[in-house]
């Protein structure tokens, strides 16, 4: 089994900051309040969100498949338009049943 995910809570100072300078996060037209703060993950300290603490072994040690499609993609770059289209070619087009359900339910958005 691979070891855990080293997890180290932010400083007080930078915490603080943070949430100064970004008290809310948007997502997908929803604000969220960035209540939980930040954490360090790994030996090279990346910050993310600290419920990420929940995922992060599950997310390291998950097992992939041959046929797994990954979108990875900056910001504002149009992750959500690959989404849809890569999900479509891979459904035989069915824009019924797209239109019949979220993204966020066809897709797992790991950050």
């Amino acid at each position: 089994m691979a070891a855990k995910v080293q997890v180290q809570d932010l400083e007080a100072e930078a915490a603080e900051i943070l949430l100064k300078r970004f008290p809310e996060v948007t997502v997908k037209s929803l604000v969220v309040v960035n209540r939980d703060g930040h954490s360090y993950y790994g030996e090279h300290k990346y910050l993310l969100p600290t419920p990420y603490k929940e995922h992060a072994d599950g997310l390291r040690d998950m097992p992939l498949r041959d046929d797994d499609i990954w979108v990875a993609s900056f910001p504002r770059s149009g992750t959500t338009w690959t989404q849809e289209l890569t999900w479509l070619i891979n459904n035989d087009l069915d824009y019924d049943r797209a239109a019949a359900s979220l993204i966020t339910e066809r897709y797992v958005f790991i950050e």
